[in-house]
């Protein structure tokens, strides 16, 4: 060995240290991983989903749909414009139309007609009018133009669209009524504000003549008020003068005086007559203006109604429009994988297996010291055992290789003389693990013994081609001596002690001093003792031996060993003060991940070049 082999750390007793020591870490597998590895029942899911849909798809009733367009502008009388302009660029407006659609005033009519009541969407219907109003008929306001869409869906092509083309008339009928009599109205009330208003302008027209007539100045010659003002202004300088002049009593002072006093009195009645007159005037100019709003309403001619464009009128579909087989299809595909992968997570929760090489590490909390491909069921249990043999460049052959190399380097030279290979339960492969391994051994120059323990059910004697007679429990029972048990094989350097004849007691043969002293003696005499042992939970003797062995190697099979049990393995062998130095995986599937060559704890696939290079430092 090298001489730093003497520096690695040797695990004990539930210590996890090893020559990978690398801090345990939970990593959780990703998305695609878990759906891939649960790939069938995503499938599955989806296949169930997309059958459902093709059969509703095939029971269906075929849907068509009647639609119709309409654009809606007002033009109503002059009196009224501001208020309708402000309606128009409304949504509320186009909302209220909308509605008006869909009301009794609106859809009654239609129900009334006979080519109606005769279509086969009323036939089951109690209430036609109820029906239109909650399903039977769609009214949507285009969010980006003033445009309302009318449709309605039916099995019949042509029914569908006469019941959206009935329902649009009815609408415009009913504005064309609604609006004439709205400018009737109007047209009444400005006829009667406007004799109300010319009767008043009549009076105040009485009273400017009587105002005139009651007066002896000419109101008409002096209606200028700034000349009047200029001669008062002029009458007032010259009485100033002449009062500077002369006395008050002089007869130019009071005529001057009785000319100002003239012209003020002329002035107020100026100032009477021109309120008298911007009366009249106001009053004809609203009269004025009620005869021209009057002229701009024609009934005749439908002003003040609403002007309805048809753009769009409903004709036969030619396809249905329900059931969508595209958009159907897209949501069993949605809802599917959904589902799937639903099912997929549920299944792979309540799944205890161990599935990864880093879940094995944190949950068992030992290194994994390599993995080992899946092998063909087809071979026999010859071919599997010494696949390292009969095939040695495979991958499996160099597997089981790497884990040599591990059990080399993981502790000091001399302190693993024996070897047990054991498991959780039967069939994860470690009969197998435990001939291959004894072989790489072997041809690595290291004197190596395979003994079959497994008192059970034995199976190195079918590996080797051997016979199972002259084995242990013949030696353990002193009927033959060691050297007689011992069978040479065809690897160099490798021989076989066989399980020997059933025993009634194979428990107590192990756990016995003379087993211990055999096992002493072969450890003396070999190199390597790799121990092949009955299953952990199966019975008590994989336990035995474990405490007598200097490690133990634990073999999960793939997919299979879960995390419960496997712990109780790990717990048993501890229990009892065994070296476990780490788990090998068996049965890996060669497109599998989850157990990768370069794993994050460094075990795995090191090279042949590597591989070698080891052999010969072992060697060495």
């Amino acid at each position: 060995m090298i001489n730093n082999l003497d520096n690695l750390k040797k695990p004990r007793n539930g210590d996890s240290g090893s020559v990978f020591d690398a801090p345990l870490q939970a990593v959780q597998e990703t998305f695609v991983e878990t759906v891939w590895r649960e790939r069938w029942i995503v499938l599955a899911a989806l296949v169930i989903s997309l059958a459902a849909a093709f059969i509703y798809l095939a029971k269906a009733t075929p849907i068509f749909t009647g639609t119709s367009r309409i654009y809606i502008e007002q033009s109503g009388p002059e009196i009224v414009k501001g208020l309708e302009s402000a309606m128009t660029q409304s949504k509320n407006y186009l909302y209220t139309q909308a509605e008006l659609l869909k009301s009794t005033p609106v859809l009654a009519p239609v129900l009334q007609k006979p080519e109606v009541k005769r279509m086969k969407v009323f036939q089951k219907v109690d209430d036609p009018v109820v029906f239109l109003k909650k399903k039977g008929l769609d009214v949507s306001v285009s969010k980006k133009s003033d445009i309302i869409t009318i449709s309605s869906d039916s099995p019949e092509p042509t029914e569908a669209a006469e019941l959206v083309n009935a329902v649009v008339d009815s609408y415009v009928t009913y504005h064309s009524t609604h609006q004439r009599g709205t400018a009737a109205d109007v047209l009444r009330i400005l006829q009667k504000e406007k004799t109300k208003r010319e009767a008043e302008l009549a009076a105040k027209a009485d009273a400017m003549a009587r105002f005139r007539q009651e007066n002896a100045v000419s109101i008409t010659e002096n209606l200028d008020g700034d000349i009047l003002l200029e001669r008062l202004n002029r009458l007032q300088l010259q009485l100033a003068d002449l009062s500077r002049q002369v006395t008050d009593e002089h007869p130019a002072v009071k005529a001057a005086k009785d000319k100002i006093e003239q012209i003020k009195k002329q002035s107020e009645l100026i100032a009477q007559y021109t309120i008298l007159h911007s009366e009249w005037e106001r009053t004809k100019k609203l009269c004025d203006i009620l005869d021209d709003h009057i002229k701009q309403i024609n009934i005749t001619e439908d002003t003040g109604a609403l002007n309805i464009n048809i753009l769009e009128v409903a004709r036969p579909a030619e396809e249905p429009s329900k059931p969508q087989k595209s958009h159907i299809i897209s949501i069993a595909m949605v809802v599917g994988l959904m589902l799937g992968c639903g099912l997929a997570f549920l299944h792979d929760y309540r799944d205890h297996k161990l599935r990864s090489t880093p879940e094995i590490n944190t949950s068992l909390g030992v290194p994994v010291l390599g993995v080992v491909p899946t092998m063909s069921r087809k071979e026999t249990v010859f071919d599997r055992g010494q696949k390292v043999r009969l095939e040695s460049n495979s991958p499996v052959a160099e597997a089981y290789r790497n884990i040599r190399t591990a059990v080399f380097f993981s502790v000091p030279d001399g302190k693993a003389k024996t070897l047990l290979v054991t498991s959780p339960t039967a069939g994860d492969g470690k009969t197998t693990l435990a001939s291959n391994l004894a072989i790489a051994m072997a041809q690595a120059g290291q004197k190596t013994l395979v003994l079959d323990a497994d008192f059970r059910k034995p199976m190195q004697h079918e590996v080797f081609q051997a016979k199972r007679d002259g084995g242990l429990t013949s030696l353990l029972a002193a009927s033959l001596s060691l050297q007689r048990v011992i069978h040479p094989t065809c690897v160099k350097n490798l021989d076989l002690m066989t399980a020997g004849p059933e025993a009634p007691n194979p428990s107590e043969m192990l756990n016995s001093s003379a087993f211990a002293g055999t096992l002493k003696a072969l450890a003396d005499r070999y190199d390597r003792v790799i121990i092949d042992s009955p299953p952990v939970m199966s019975v008590t003797d994989a336990r035995i031996l474990a405490a007598l062995c200097d490690v133990t190697l634990l073999v999960l099979k793939a997919d299979k060993s879960t995390r419960k049990i496997s712990r109780l393995a790990c717990d048993g062998l501890l229990s009892v003060g065994a070296h476990l130095l780490g788990v090998v995986v068996n049965q890996v599937s060669k497109t599998s991940s989850r157990y990768s060559y370069y794993s994050p704890c460094g075990y795995g696939y090191y090279g042949r070049a590597q591989t070698k290079k080891g052999m010969e430092a072992t060697a060495g």
